[in-house]
């Protein structure tokens, strides 16, 4: 099984219907992967801006192997 952060999904993920394909997606890679990957669920990211700065980004998943 995949290391999986965060280790089991929040309860008002699990409460929310909109978030049901992302429900399936995290329990797909837990019980599929094997041990060598690490699955990110909702990592949070920085894009730089052409003219300066930076933006916040959210990616669901990030599937992590060497």
């Amino acid at each position: 099984m995949a290391v999986m952060y965060p280790d089991k999904l929040p309860q008002y993920i699990l409460d929310d219907p909109q978030l049901s394909g992302e429900r399936k997606v995290y329990d797909a890679l837990a019980r599929h992967l094997p041990d060598e990957y690490t699955v990110l669920y909702r990592a949070h990211f920085c894009l730089r801006r052409g003219g300066g700065g930076f933006r916040e980004k959210e990616i669901d998943f990030l599937v992590i192997h060497r």
